[in-house]
């Protein structure tokens, strides 16, 4: 999976209202995604060498600086 796979699939659990903690890690690990850090409103993760933000709140899918 790469990059541009990943964010539509984030979305398309947004737009199927199954963006829960459970299914967004499970996404995750499935891209093989490292780094997982669940928190309230937020989930960190680094992913093909960059760092990103899922803001769970806004339903935003950002890279981290």
């Amino acid at each position: 999976m790469n990059y541009n796979q990943l964010k539509n699939s984030y979305y398309d659990l947004v737009d199927a209202r199954k963006d829960n903690d459970d299914n967004i890690k499970e996404l995750l690990l499935k891209a093989n995604a490292k780094d997982i850090v669940i928190e309230k409103n937020k989930i960190l993760f680094s992913f093909e060498n960059q760092n990103y933000i899922i803001d769970k709140k806004l339903q935003i899918f950002a890279k981290r600086s």
